[in-house]
């Protein structure tokens, strides 16, 4: 697959083979090394700018992240008088790290990448460390390097942690908090309205013990959350990312779907924007996505107009899409926000 995000991660292929032919830190040397950097911070941006991302792009942009760390490697630690208290700062940053992915593992349930803010200073860092080297001690650029990576390292943990004790995320005016089951009650106050749940696509609850029984099977799973005032922290409706395995539409791994509803007496009140925006900045700056997605079927447009305040763009239409909660057939319309875009 031939696009311009493939041709600059090809080139930081090509640039990556070149520095071996030249002495490490020679001005050719650091021309190169500085090319094939900027191609991996534009390639993915590209990619998304130019809707030619691709699992192919995803796997040809690590192949060569790869040949260009080992090239690194090969061409830097010979010339480089490394002090062992380095060599020992990186064996504990990686004891963290290893033990982060295990933390990850057993609360998630698989490997989860946390693309923080500390993460991506870290790599430039290391990446901006070798052009420093003619005016900077390396052991003063190092222990730079290494405590930025140790804050993010322990960060990381910190951020499992606080999945496991089940997050609280404070607006304005709401409070996004976990589902209890002491919520059957108002959770079937507003979604026994016929105006609330078939135009999203299920039916309306039946009970307070039809609503317990979702409460316990379907809203408990992790990131969901219920929607509440602040003033009595009662659920007046829902919201929660959606993983790609259950996404309505094909996304990436590193990216989400999300959803949301609101009983109807706090319909244009604002709220479920601020529920959104609260939540992309938790899929954004702490789960590590790359993009959020959302749907809504024909005639929706109140999810429409909500998607559209929240920076959401549309991207596709599927038609004679089975609705399996409704048993029936709907064309159902989806919407997407990049983390670029999110930023700007």
């Amino acid at each position: 697959m031939i696009n311009a995000a493939n041709i600059l991660t090809g080139l930081r292929i090509v640039f990556s083979f070149a520095l071996l032919f030249y002495p490490a830190l020679s001005p050719v040397f650091c021309v190169l090394y500085t090319a094939a950097g900027i191609t991996d911070m534009i390639d993915g941006t590209v990619a998304e700018k130019t809707n030619t991302e691709s699992v192919f792009g995803a796997r040809f942009d690590t192949a060569a992240d790869f040949i260009f760390v080992i090239v690194c490697l090969f061409k830097l630690i010979p010339i480089l008088n490394i002090p062992v208290w380095i060599y020992l700062w990186i064996m504990v940053i990686a004891v963290i790290k290893v033990f982060n992915i295990v933390l990850g593992i057993i609360i998630r349930k698989k490997i989860v990448a946390v693309h923080s803010v500390m993460n991506k200073i870290t790599g430039l860092l290391l990446f901006l460390l070798p052009l420093t080297l003619s005016f900077i001690n390396l052991s003063y650029s190092a222990a730079v390097v290494c405590a930025t990576a140790t804050f993010a390292a322990i960060q990381e943990g910190h951020f499992y942690q606080n999945r496991e004790s089940k997050m609280i995320i404070k607006t304005e005016r709401l409070i996004l908090r976990p589902w209890d089951e002491s919520d059957a009650e108002s959770l079937y106050k507003y979604a026994k309205k016929p105006e609330v749940g078939p135009i999203a696509g299920w039916p309306v609850h039946t009970s307070v013990e039809n609503s317990l029984d979702i409460i316990k099977n379907v809203l408990s799973k992790e990131e969901n959350y219920a929607v509440c005032l602040k003033e009595d922290n009662a659920a007046i409706g829902s919201i929660g990312l959606i993983p790609p395995a259950q996404s309505h539409t094909e996304i990436k791994d590193t990216e989400l779907e999300i959803g949301f509803w609101i009983g109807k007496p706090f319909w244009g009140n604002g709220y479920i924007p601020e529920a959104v925006r609260a939540l992309q900045k938790h899929a954004f700056e702490d789960l590590g996505c790359t993009a959020l997605w959302c749907g809504y079927y024909d005639g929706n447009v109140k999810s429409k107009r909500c998607q559209e305040k929240c920076g959401f763009v549309y991207h596709h239409t599927e038609e004679n899409k089975p609705c399996a909660l409704m048993g029936d057939i709907r064309t159902e319309h989806f919407t997407r926000i990049t983390k670029e875009e999110w930023l700007k």
